[in-house]
């Protein structure tokens, strides 16, 4: 009889975390007659389901968060990065969980350069473009790097680097931010690792990166690129 009434309630807790969806969304006539404070307290998940869900189903309602793409709208895609982390309780959770980071890695790895390239659907393509930007900021911007140990930080950082390899053979649809941000990423990580000197750091391009995502000077591609892969092989 026990094993009976609880049936019912396993079945809805399924159902609710298929089913619930971000109330408002970025394109609907909602969306735009509804003032900004009212549409960030709506599209914050539900406590209850926060908790209910696993890593995985989490980080799907991180990437599909209606705010994210907001931080293309700032100058500086860093600060903008900063904003809608700070007003995102789904993305804030999601750095707090266990497993964030072997979750975060099987995301990041779903799609190479080559696979975003081969979807025909322009929309779906720019979406994936963009959420894999937006993961690299994860890493750039936040703390995750610090949740893990040596061997995860190298699994990640093997990841990031093949990602930048993979952009080369795309330089009509990576570049500027797009193409940097994975070079902010891996410096992030051998800032924490403690392997750049600071008086790399201190470089006005090294800065640029760091503090606005974006350089164009090749040669600290090069020289991001060669201390990763020996501290890699190390």
């Amino acid at each position: 009889m026990i094993l009976i009434l609880f049936v019912p309630i396993i079945i809805f807790s399924q159902e609710q975390k298929q089913k619930w969806d971000y109330p408002i969304k970025p394109g609907s006539e909602e969306w735009r007659m509804t003032s900004y404070a009212e549409k960030l307290a709506l599209n914050q998940l539900p406590n209850d389901l926060t908790k209910s869900l696993s890593t995985s189903e989490l980080l799907e309602y991180c990437l599909n968060y209606p705010f994210n793409k907001d931080i293309l709208l700032f100058n500086n895609h860093n600060g903008g990065f900063a904003k809608v982390f700070s007003e995102s309780l789904c993305w804030q959770e999601f750095l707090k969980r266990p497993d964030v980071l072997l979750i975060f890695i099987k995301s990041y790895e779903k799609y190479s350069s080559e696979d975003i390239e081969n979807i025909k659907n322009i929309d779906e393509r720019y979406n994936e473009m963009f959420n894999v930007f937006f993961l690299e900021k994860l890493v750039s911007e936040t703390d995750l790097v610090s949740t893990s140990d040596p061997k995860m930080r190298k699994l990640l950082m093997t990841s990031l680097l093949s990602k930048q390899e993979g952009r080369k053979k795309y330089p009509t649809q990576y570049h500027g931010f797009l193409y940097w941000s994975a070079l902010s990423a891996i410096m992030k990580i051998l800032k924490y690792e403690d392997v750049i000197s600071d008086d790399i750091i201190e470089n006005t391009d090294y800065k640029n990166l760091k503090e606005k995502g974006i350089c164009y000077n090749p040669d600290i591609e090069a020289s991001i690129v060669s201390i990763a892969t020996k501290q890699l092989e190390k």
